[in-house]
């Protein structure tokens, strides 16, 4: 997956030309990415026609893992494709069940009935759809590019090495890069999820 800022972007952000180690900066920016995809438990960028499987609820309700969501391409319950006007989504990952705009097909098993919801955990609800920013909001951009900046010029716990960046050498700490102050946690909040996951399937 790409990381959330490019070598250039973190060249820019450290105010040099540019960086003559771009395998190192990858891998600064690709360690800081996946620290602040760990904290929201969303990939963020964007991602076309990504296909998952999902246990039923039985609410009219069911919220997609990844946001936002740009696009739901195609939903099957139990392997039997689901008319496009029986329900609706929203960018927040929300799609509801409208059993009057079409939503009244009968499928076989013991959770699902012709009824507002999604069955229950013995369905299996499968969801094409897309997700994610195409331009990384400037917050979270920042963030990453702050984490790398931090584990360049860390004076050192974990492990370290030296390498050169543009025209000076540097010492640099991955732990660094995995580490987000309180404020920043505080600020990825708003790219977490704050609804119930339904559990996805192998």
């Amino acid at each position: 997956m790409d990381p959330l800022a490019t070598v250039d972007d973190l060249a820019t952000y450290l105010g040099v030309d540019e960086i003559s180690n771009e395998d190192q900066a990858e891998l600064l920016l690709d360690i800081a990415s996946s620290t602040i995809r760990d904290e929201t438990g969303q990939q963020l960028t964007l991602v076309d026609d990504d296909e998952i499987t999902m246990r039923g609820s039985w609410t009219r309700e069911l919220w997609l893992p990844q946001r936002p969501v740009t696009d739901v391409a195609s939903i099957t319950i139990d392997g039997a494709l689901i008319a496009g006007t029986a329900y609706k989504w929203t960018s927040e990952g929300r799609v509801t069940w409208y059993p009057g705009l079409g939503g009244r097909a009968a499928f076989d098993g013991p959770d699902w009935q012709e009824a507002g919801h999604w069955g229950g955990d013995s369905v299996l609800v499968g969801v094409v759809y897309s997700h994610g920013y195409e331009e990384i909001p400037a917050n979270v951009k920042g963030i990453c590019l702050e984490l790398s900046k931090r584990a360049i010029r860390a004076p050192g716990s974990g492990e370290i090495a030296s390498e050169s960046l543009g025209a000076y050498s540097v010492t640099y700490s991955r732990d660094a890069a995995q580490t987000l102050t309180t404020g920043e946690k505080h600020r990825l909040r708003a790219y977490k999820r704050k609804n119930a996951t339904v559990l996805t399937c192998p």
